[in-house]
């Protein structure tokens, strides 16, 4: 029989998951409500299957350039943040 109450861990959870959103400041949430309209982190994912195939690691400096390289805009126009290529990247370096 369920009280229609949330048990604490998930209270918890959800209060953990709040304080972890609300410490990263102001700029992620700014880029969030951004990339809703324009979304500018798909380019982001073009570039970084762009640098797996090519054999350069997407985590390093080399995703702002070639991201602006695409897009065709400043490399301060690019996000700071990592980016999360496709599943489709796995297999595909396997192939090579």
């Amino acid at each position: 029989m369920t009280t229609g109450r949330l048990p604490r861990w998930v209270l918890a959870g959800l209060v953990a998951a709040a304080v972890a959103a609300l410490t990263s400041g102001w700029r992620p949430w700014f880029d969030a409500l951004g990339g809703a309209f324009v979304p500018a982190d798909i380019p982001q994912d073009f570039a970084a299957v762009h640098l797996v195939v090519n054999g350069v690691n997407p985590y390093g400096p080399e995703i702002r350039q070639m991201q602006a390289q695409l897009v065709g805009i400043p490399v301060d126009g690019t996000f700071p943040y990592f980016p999360h290529p496709p599943f489709s990247v796995v297999p595909a370096s396997f192939a090579t």
